[in-house]
């Protein structure tokens, strides 16, 4: 699957919009990177177009977009003058014209056009030449508008429904069957189709739902036998009937053409994909000469040689398209898909319809000015062709839109997908016709308001909607034509085109009141009688509503209102904006704008406030608040009075009621604009009779439902009081679908909306604040003569017991101070002095507790009787537990039924009895005397009894009076804090204002509602502003208690303990910001310590809420005082600035000072590891010292972070100087510090960003490469990740000055460093391809521009690859080197660079080794060179280590002896026993490059971690693929500044092992493992499951996009027949071989034994095991013994495939009878016979010509001398050679031993061979080698593939025969590498010896399946760095055909099995009990339900507009 497959699949798979969008926009991403695939990449878009999803079709389209964005628009012109040029330059050439005279004609155009001043010669040539022109006729094209009837289309045209029926007819039944037997088929696939067939209870009305009748049946039984004859007739005759072009037009002959050309296209699509050609594998060679010879006949396709064939005698090669020349440039480039499209339009099928209009309309909207057009057109005709296309396009679209019957349903609404979708393309073509055709179109589109059908009016009011909205520049011409039809179509009988015709005003509502003013009475007549009829089900309500809010937003509509007098203020030509008008005077004013009628009219908005649609409720407070701003505000008479009361209270509902908060707004502001225009006794008497009734509505408790008898219900106003004094016109019933809902379900709507909105705290408090800001207006407006009425209320309110009235009465007083202060207001509300008086008392009291506490009867309303009731129980029990305790009055009281408890007592009762005399009575019970108690009858354990229920019953009580105590201390809280609130705005603060401050400051440090506590903090910053001038003041107590508050949460400002230290605090902080990396929300991780702490201690839960309320505190300080804050509060200023910080700076200077001096004098590595360490020691005891003060510069610090980014910016130019403090912090080595300081420093780059940036470029990133310092750094790098956290996108425009430094630490020696560092660059990755359009921040300093400038070049390498600079060897090597190996050596030297690390995955034998080598030896010589220059240790000399299999180590040695010079390259091997190695270790410093094997660095790895390596190569670095084991530990304790991985097959098994070898390379750059396997392991294997669902495929391609952009740049992967041209094919073939007899004994032995079973579901295992990485052998356990038990039945069917000796001995049970049966002798049973394995090697071999007799021999060389004669021309042939060599792999010596000794010694005597296996010794491996490609008369080498697999060239063979198989297959592939490589000049042929019906074939189906992982994961994407560049993904698990077809089949099975089904889960269940899953499946089948929205951002006007613009 490529990565244009996998952007499909997220077309159809992606589970949100945004995911489907940015797929289609990098498909047009493809399109513009490879112009020439258009075609093909608009084939297999279409296909999607036909999808049944709606997402797949819209992000289709949205791919069709994409790809015609990046196509240049058609100019056929140019292209003719192309080609002429072409033409000319053939002439020149010599070259005979292969013209066609309409291009030479055509071209002759040009010149008459170019050339009007030719000679009568030239003119009389031309005039020839014209008239061979094609002569366009009218006639050719097929609809146009002069003989188009759209009535007979009506007619006579077939309404296109939702689908033709189809998808019910049985057309692969048998065609003899019975029609009643079919017909009960058919019935069934209908109920099974509508999930009638599996519900669980038979219903009797089930069966009539589905009728004989419904189903269509011909009752001849060959009907459907005669309906295929005639579909395959058809299809036969289909080409040559199209290309029969007699009679026919130009134009027609070219259709012709390509319909046929798309017939054989659709015929070539139903055979498969790929084309294949089988060849005889015996005529290979003649093949290979064919292909050769054939090449210039074949030049559009390429051969490619498959090498898994399906056939063990054929080899499979494909025939691709070479797409160099598959784009044609003659024609219109859509030609091909539009007239797919075309077709498409008629089709039964719904969504097809849709899918392909969707196309069409996203073509032309670029596009459509070409269509049509053609080279062989003449240039005078170019732009009639294209209008007559766009003619016939548009009666195409005319047809569907008046045919098109499909209408969906979403809500209450209708929407018509097909339609909408259609007049939408109309509207884009007609943006392309010229006036005249416009016109036309308008007219058949007016045509269809005339139909009775409502889809065809409907259809009709469309597409006038978006002609007209498209081509307002014919508004003039057009408005008069259209008018009357969309004026009357608001009067339709049918609703949605009611909705139509108003949505159809609006683009045109500008232009109307503006020119056509007179028009708009009866248009709002209309409107507002429609509200008359409307319910909340009418479609049209939200058109309407919207329509008139429209309107009335334009000053003409409602112009000011005229007074008998000069109300117009002297401007007595009223309106002389108004174009219509001739002349100055103003025009009359329309009817309905006159004010006396609205009063009549507003009312008709009242049902719609609290309408269920969002938009509905909008509009129709938006209308209201129109109409009162364009009211003036001193009109005596306003049409407002009488409507008054009852506006006011619907406004006042809709702002308690509503949920939405910008409706609330535009509420509470039409009513502040409604108060506004009243004098206030006015708005006392609109609102004296429901003033109360407010106040009581905002006094509901929480969770309460407000009551019902207090609101106003808009269904109950009778019809006529919204009649009268309306338009007068009659608004008649209403017709078509509307259907009107009963008055009963309306309220019973409106009461659940309204439990909705009042179960929501937060919207209920926000209700009450907002609700009392209405009523405190109200307040304010009260005429101070009335002002007693409301007074006496409020004072009750104030002084009540209940805790609700307190806070609501003290809310409304200080809301009614609060507000604004306008002109001609009555005097400020003053509050009287009694209440006044109260309120200062109550504070006092309450918060000094000078009195017993007053419990508000909230907090024991809810638990009143049932605390009562348990009381009563406990006083009782204890008065009758046998002792008097009748002398106890409050017992007597509670216990008495008949006294009622006082309501105030309740509380203090149940304190006092489970307290004093609780504890009295028990007490007094214990200490009875025994004898007493013997005399009472109560024997002790009773009595213990008796006080256990006592107990449980007292438990009762306590509990109910802490949940009272919890109520009461909120109400206390919020009562306390808004009292204190209205004490202030009233400018009425007491003498002593302890209380007040109190109050408030509990509220912000204990209230749970944020929106209370912003309203304590903004109250205290207030007091603090009045309290400036007080003596004394409180200011600075205020302040410091806040700032306490603010660092008592340690969840974010760290708390440092007594006993920390550095080196564990900086670890753990480590710890802490890797933590924070893996999240990518900035939030994210403070959410989650607040979840953990807060449900873990409740006193971190009231720490963290109060560091909110003091944050909003603050806050609320900066904004009150503005540039005035330091100046007015002075504490402020002075604890930002301490002096204990400024102190701990100078000190913490002095010290890296005097370190920096002592580094520079230390001369010896152990001297300053001394010096250090005591240097550390000095500053631990400092830092111990100075805790206290640390703590004191950490809060400091917060202080500041959170003042920054509310401060004034007068004050930014101090902050800037305070960074640098705060940045000395970052490198201070304490953890908590380094923390407070990074965080506070990301914040200034969040604010302050440009002079932020500028010092911290300077001064902090130096700091990542300080190697002196492991604290300097690591403060340094959390800092940078800090900032990269919380700046997120803000950082692009310096992300190119992080990019670098970071990468520089992902090479740190500390592995923490290095994992904080990754991190910061996998966040960093992501965004580096949005830096490039990112421009200069305006300021930045001039050295730092041109800093960027060249940094920014690295970005430009590593996001494109075409921009990486050549990198030429500094030294000489003795090759040259291929492209693609300089491309190669390019990519290292880009990694070198920047000190980046990658695995250079070629294809085997591409030369991994050479170009590696170039980079270790190009880099040795810059490390000399730069360290004789400059001296410095980043330069001293280095050696490099090579680490390899063992077989490899003598390769590497000679290979870098053969390439380089001595004087460059000084190689050296290590190897030996433990002796020998140490003897050579003194050698080390001789030479440049160490080359050892695995084993030997995990044997020596405690002895090379201390060394410090240039460059660490792993040759096949695969080996370290499995994490856990010791080599690859040992590997990544290697110390090196760059790493590289060799490997051609970096992932054999699953992708778990990229992770362990980025896990070596860059540690933590992709997370842990147990991360990686969460997020891409798993989603990815998930994927691949056929059972798994949309979202689980999504998640796998996610992950794979997700994980490859991560990797991209440092992995490359290039393929042999990608890059290497001349490189033979490789051919695969497989033989399979039968077990002999005697095998066949054995294996029968075998089968009948216990072990069967077991190595199949072994075999099944290791599939598993590569499906899920290697956990399922975990999961299920076992001991070692059972796994031993296992591999040796394995390792004993393997040996019996390859010959009965390995496992027929003595010992075997079987042998006597065995060598009895068949009649043996000891020495027989090594006869080949027996292996048939080695008899088919032999006759392998004798094919090759090998080991023949010298006569056979000569026979076989003069038969094979013909074939090479052509190839070998120039060549001598060697006589004594044969013309194949062979290498013979096995898994096992003993199989050697047995093709040694029995097959070449005993019958191929003649043969020449080699071996090399474990035996030989390591350095003797590769003398083999030499000695087996230089000597052309050795035939033969054998080798095990464990040995002889690995890094070997072994050129010198061309035929590779495997006898036995390994389990992972990339040994084998690399195995067959050894001869396929460079060099290699023959064909190599593979075969695979496989013994059919046994184990080996279980081997060879693994291999194919974990093949198909590693080809996936890392394919040709990584090829270059250019191809890197285009974040392409990773390629794993593809969910194939096969599997979708085994799935559906095993399902089917299922469906018949009786006793069992399958279940969607994949769970086996029974049938018996199946009913319930059954009627789940039926409801799952029903899918999610539909998004509206989706309907509503596809078909807005606006949005439409906006993409045509």
């Amino acid at each position: 699957m490529s990565r244009l497959d996998r952007l499909l699949t997220l077309l159809e798979t992606g589970s949100s919009p945004s995911i489907r969008k940015a797929a289609a926009q990098q498909i047009g991403e493809i399109q513009k990177l490879y112009p020439y695939d258009l075609q093909s990449l608009l084939d297999k878009v279409q296909v999607y177009l036909s999808s049944d999803s709606w997402d797949t079709r819209i992000a289709a389209g949205q791919a069709i977009e994409a790809i015609a964005s990046n196509v240049p628009l058609w100019d056929p012109i140019e292209r003719i003058k192309e080609k002429k040029e072409e033409e000319l330059q053939k002439l020149k050439d010599g070259i005979p014209s292969s013209s066609t005279t309409s291009t030479s004609t055509t071209t002759t155009d040009i010149n008459n056009n170019n050339n009007n001043n030719n000679n009568n010669n030239n003119n009389n040539n031309n005039n020839n030449n014209n008239n061979n022109k094609p002569i366009l006729n009218e006639d050719e094209f097929d609809l146009q508008f002069k003989n188009f009837d759209i009535v007979k289309v009506l007619n006579y045209g077939a309404p296109l429904v939702a689908s033709g029926g189809k998808e019910f007819d049985e057309e692969e039944l048998d065609p003899n069957m019975d029609p009643k037997e079919l017909l009960l088929k058919q019935k069934k696939k209908l109920k099974k189709q509508l999930g009638l067939d599996d519900l669980p209870i038979k219903l009797e009305s089930m069966d009539s739902l589905v009728e004989d009748k419904d189903i269509v049946l011909n009752n001849s039984k060959s009907a459907i036998k005669a309906k295929k004859e005639k579909e395959e007739k058809e299809k036969k005759e289909d080409i040559s009937m199209v290309l029969d072009t007699t009679g026919m037009s130009a134009r027609e002959r070219n259709k012709a053409k390509r319909k046929a050309r798309n017939l054989v296209k659709e015929k070539e699509n139903e055979k498969p994909t790929k084309r294949f050609k089988e060849v005889k594998s015996s005529n290979n060679n003649n093949n290979n000469n064919n292909n050769n010879n054939n090449n210039s006949t074949t030049e559009k396709t390429k051969q490619h040689i498959t090498e898994q064939p399906q056939d063990s005698g054929k080899i499979v090669m494909e025939s691709i398209l070479d797409v160099d020349k598959a784009y044609n440039q003659d024609e219109w480039p859509f030609t091909s898909i539009f007239n797919d499209l075309v077709i498409d339009l008629f089709s039964p099928t719904w969504e097809i319809r849709h899918g392909s209009l969707v196309g069409l309309r996203e073509i032309c909207k670029k596009h459509g000015g070409g269509g049509g057009k053609t080279i062989d057109t003449p240039i005078d005709k170019m732009d009639y062709v294209n209008a007559k296309w766009l003619e016939d396009f548009s009666l195409r679209l005319l047809c569907v839109i008046s045919l098109d019957r499909f209408a969906d349903y979403t809500s209450d609404q209708i929407v018509a997908p097909v339609r909408e979708t259609c007049t939408q393309t109309l509207g884009i073509v007609v943006k392309y016709m010229d006036n005249e055709s416009v016109l036309k179109v308008i007219d058949i589109l007016l045509h269809l308001q005339n139909n009775k059908l409502w889809e065809v009016r409907h259809g009709g009011m469309l597409g006038i909607k978006y002609v007209v909205a498209v081509r307002l520049d014919l508004i003039d011409i057009i408005l008069p034509r259209i008018l009357p039809t969309i004026t009357d179509g608001l009067m339709d009988s049918d609703d949605d085109v009611r909705a139509c015709a108003s949505e159809t005003f609006h683009p045109i509502s500008r232009y109307l009141v503006e020119k056509h003013i007179d028009k708009l009475p009866e248009i709002l007549t209309i409107l507002w009688d429609i509200l008359l009829e409307l319910d909340d089900i009418s479609v049209s309500t939200s058109s309407v509503l919207n329509l008139l809010s429209n309107f009335y937003s334009y000053p003409e509509v409602l112009p000011p209102l005229k007074s008998n007098n000069n109300s117009s203020n002297g401007n007595g030509n009223g309106n002389n904006g108004n174009e219509s008008s001739s002349n100055s005077s103003t025009p009359p004013l329309l009817p309905h704008t006159q004010h006396s009628k609205l009063a009549h009219l507003v009312p008709r908005l009242y049902p719609f406030f609290r309408h269920n649609l969002y938009s509905v409720r909008l509009s129709s407070i938006k209308t209201l608040e129109r109409l009162i701003v364009s009211t003036p505000q001193d009109s005596k008479t306003h049409w407002l009075l009488s409507i008054l009361p009852d506006l006011m209270r619907y406004i006042f509902q809709n702002i308690i009621l509503e949920e939405r908060e910008d409706i609330v707004d535009l509420s509470l502001s039409t009513w502040e604009s409604l108060v506004k225009i009243f004098k206030p006794n006015v708005i006392r008497g609109a609102c004296r009779s429901y003033f109360s009734q407010w106040v009581t509505l905002l006094s509901t408790p929480p969770n309460t439902l407000f009551d019902k008898s207090l609101l106003l219900d808009a269904s109950k106003i009778k019809q006529e009081q919204l009649l009268g004094g309306g338009g007068g016109g009659v608004v008649a019933p209403t017709a078509g679908r509307k259907i009107k809902r009963s008055l009963q379900q309306q309220q019973q709507q409106q009461q659940q909306q309204q439990q909705t909105i009042a179960n929501l705290e937060y919207l209920n408090i926000r209700s009450k604040i907002i609700g009392s800001t209405a009523v405190g207006l109200i307040v304010r407006m009260w005429p101070i003569e009335d002002i007693n009425e409301i007074q006496d209320m409020f004072y009750s309110m104030l002084t009540s017991i209940s805790g609700l009235h307190r806070h609501l009465a003290s809310l409304i007083l200080a809301e009614a101070y609060s507000a604004e202060s306008q002109p001609n207001q009555p005097p400020m509300f003053q509050l009287p002095p009694n209440t006044i008086q109260f309120l200062n008392q109550h504070l006092l009291e309450e918060l000094e507790n000078r009195t017993t506490v007053n419990y508000y009867m909230e907090a024991t309303n809810i638990v009143s009787n049932k605390l009562v009731s348990d009381v009563r129980v406990l006083a009782s029990s204890l008065l009758n537990v046998g002792v008097d305790f009748s002398g106890v009055e409050l017992l007597n009281i509670l216990s008495n039924p008949s006294i009622q408890l006082p309501y105030e007592q309740i509380m203090p009762y149940a304190v006092e009895l489970v307290t004093n005399v609780y504890d009295f009575c028990v007490g007094y019970i214990r200490q009875l005397p025994q004898p007493q108690q013997q005399q009472q009858q109560q024997p002790s354990n009773t009595i213990e009894l008796i006080i256990d229920q006592l107990e449980a019953r007292k438990k009762t009580i306590l509990v109910t009076i802490g949940f009272v105590e919890k109520i009461q201390t909120e109400y206390h809280t919020q009562v306390l804090s808004e009292m204190s609130t209205l004490l202030i705005v009233s400018n009425n603060i007491p003498p002593k204002v302890s209380a007040i401050v109190r109050s408030l400051m509990l509220a912000i440090r204990k209230d749970e509602n944020p929106l209370y506590q912003l309203r304590a903090a903004r109250s205290l910053s207030q007091f603090i502003e009045m309290s400036l001038t007080r003596t004394p003041c409180p200011n600075p107590k205020i302040i410091s208690s806040m700032f306490t508050l603010l660092c008592d949460d340690h969840t974010e400002t760290p708390l440092i303990p007594p006993t920390s230290t550095s080196t564990v605090s900086i670890k753990i902080e480590k710890e802490s910001l890797l933590t924070t990396q893996l999240d990518s929300s900035n939030d994210q991780t403070a959410l989650m310590v607040d979840s953990i702490t807060i449900q873990n201690d409740d006193e971190i839960r009231l720490a963290i809420l109060a560091r909110k309320g003091s944050v909003m505190f603050f806050n609320s300080l900066c904004k009150r005082f503005s540039n005035r804050l330091f100046e007015s509060l002075p504490t402020l200023l002075s604890t930002i600035t301490n002096d204990t910080m400024m102190k701990l700076y100078q000190i913490h200077l002095q010290q890296q000072q005097q370190q920096q001096q002592n580094n520079q004098q230390q001369l010896q590595l152990q001297q300053q590891q001394q010096q250090n360490n005591q240097q550390q020691q000095k500053e631990q005891q400092i830092i111990l010292f100075q805790n206290e003060e640390l703590q004191k510069v950490i809060d400091e610090i917060q202080l500041i972070r959170v003042l920054l980014p509310v401060l004034n910016p007068c004050y930014h130019s101090m902050m800037i100087e305070l960074i640098q403090v705060i940045f000395h912090f970052v490198k201070y080595p304490k953890h908590q510090v380094q923390m407070m300081a990074s965080k506070c420093i990301a914040r200034y780059c969040q604010i302050l960003t440009l002079p932020s940036m500028r010092f911290l470029i300077r001064n902090l990133l130096p700091l990542l490469g300080d190697t002196r310092s492991l604290t300097n750094r690591m403060g340094a790098i959390n800092t940078v990740s800090q900032i990269i956290r919380d700046m997120d996108m803000q950082i692009l425009p310096y992300i190119v000055f992080f990019t670098i430094p970071i990468l520089g630490c992902m090479s740190d020696q500390d592995p923490d460093q290095r994992r904080v560092a990754t991190l910061c660059f996998a966040k960093l990755v992501k965004l580096m391809p949005l830096e490039k359009g990112v421009p200069d921040p305006e300021g930045l300093d001039q050295d730092l521009i041109q800093q960027k400038q060249e940094e920014r070049k690295f970005l430009e390498q590593l996001l494109d690859g075409s921009k990486v600079e050549n990198y030429p060897l500094p030294i000489r090597i003795n090759t040259e080197l291929r492209k693609y190996q300089q491309d190669g050596v390019n990519w290292l030297a880009f990694l070198n660079k920047y000190k980046l690390h990658g695995i250079l995955c070629d294809d085997m034998g591409l030369g991994k080794t050479l170009q590696t080598i170039c980079i270790i030896a190009g880099d040795d010589y810059h490390r000399r060179v730069n360290y004789q220059e400059k001296g410095t240790p980043d330069f001293a000399p280095l050696p490099s280590l090579v680490i390899c299999p063992p077989s490899l180590v003598g390769h590497w040695f000679y290979e870098i002896k053969k390439f380089c010079s001595d004087s460059t390259m000084k190689p050296m091997t290590y190897m030996g026993n433990p002796s020998e190695r140490q003897a050579q270790r003194s050698k080390f410093k001789d030479h440049n490059v160490l080359i050892m094997s695995y084993d030997i660095m995990r044997n020596d790895i405690d002895i090379l971690s201390e060394m410090h390596f240039n460059y660490c190569i792993l040759d096949e670095g695969h080996i370290i693929k499995n994490a856990k084991t010791k080599l690859t530990q040992a590997a990544k304790r290697l110390q090196s500044n760059h790493r590289l991985i060799l490997s051609g097959t970096p992932i054999q098994n699953n992708v778990l092992e990229l992770w362990s070898l980025f896990d070596f390379l860059m540690p933590g750059f992709l997370g842990t493992e147990k991360l990686f396997n969460e997020l891409y392991s798993k989603p990815i294997l998930a994927s691949k499951d056929p059972k798994c669902s949309t979202k689980d495929q999504e998640a796998g391609v996610l992950a794979m996009e997700a994980l490859h952009r991560q990797v991209l740049p440092f992995l490359l992967r290039r393929l042999k027949e990608d890059v290497l041209a001349d490189l033979p094919p490789k051919i695969i073939q497989d033989r399979y071989c039968n077990l002999s007899p005697l095998q066949i004994r054995l294996y029968d032995y075998f089968s009948r034994t216990q072990f069967k079973e077991t190595i199949k579901n072994e075999v099944e295992d290791e599939n598993e095991d590569a499906d899920e990485g290697g956990e399922s052998k975990k999961k299920k356990g076992g001991n070692g013994g059972g796994a031993t038990h296992i591999f040796q039945a394995l390792q004993y069917l393997r040996k019996l495939c390859g010959h009965p000796s390995f496992v027929l001995n003595p010992e075997h049970p079987q042998y006597p009878s065995i060598m009895k049966e068949f009649k043996l002798q000891p020495n027989d049973i090594l006869d080949i016979a027996h292996s048939p394995k080695l008899v088919s090697l032999k006759e392998l071999l004798l094919e090759c010509g090998i080991g023949l007799s010298n006569v056979q021999q000569q026979q076989h060389q003069q038969q094979s001398k013909a074939a090479i004669a052509a190839a070998t021309a120039n060549e001598t042939i060697n006589e004594s050679t044969n013309q194949h060599r062979v290498l013979i792999f096995a898994q096992m010596k003993s199989m050697l031993d047995i093709v040694e000794n029995e097959l070449f010694k005993k019958h191929l005597p003649s043969v020449t061979y080699l071996r090399m296996d474990g035996s030989v010794e390591t350095m003797k491996r590769h003398s083999i080698v030499n000695q087996f490609n230089s000597d052309p008369t050795i035939d033969v080498l054998l080798l095990t593939t464990h040995v002889g697999g690995l890094g070997l060239n072994l050129t010198g063979a061309d035929t590779v025969i495997f006898l036995e198989h390994d389990w992972n297959p990339m040994k084998d592939l690399q195995a067959m590498d050894r001869a396929h490589r460079i060099g290699q000049k023959k064909v190599v042929n593979v075969y695979r010896l496989i013994t059919s019906g046994t184990l080996e074939e279980k081997i060879m189906g693994l291999q194919k399946f974990k093949l198909n992982i590693a080809n996936t994961v890392i394919n040709h994407d990584n090829s270059s760095l250019q191809t890197m560049s285009t974040n392409e993904l990773l390629n794993l698990f593809d969910y194939s055909d096969d599997q979708k077809s085994q799935q559906s089949k095993s399902t089917n099975l299922a469906d018949y099995n009786n006793e069992s089904s399958i279940s969607d889960t994949g769970e086996v269940t029974n049938n018996s009990n199946a009913s319930g899953g059954k009627l789940k499946n039926i409801l799952d089948s029903l899918g999610e339900l539909w998004d509206e929205s989706q309907y509503t951002e596809e078909f807005n006007l606006n949005n439409f507009m906006n993409q045509l613009s």
